[in-house]
């Protein structure tokens, strides 16, 4: 989404009845999960280097 400054952030939307939505705003937890994703695939490359297999599979 886009906010009135036209700054792009993540936002969750939830239905809170007729005629109203909530929009949080997840910026902080969405780049956490994608974080912790690109941390995954970096350790995922080092263990192929060694041909290993991580214990978190």
């Amino acid at each position: 989404m886009k906010d009135a400054a036209g700054s792009i952030f993540w936002a969750r939307l939830t239905s809170k009845g007729e005629n109203r939505l909530l929009i949080e705003d997840i910026d902080i937890e969405k780049n956490f999960e994608l974080d912790g994703e690109d941390l995954i695939e970096e350790q995922e490359r080092e263990f192929s280097r060694f041909s290993m297999t991580p214990s978190f599979q």
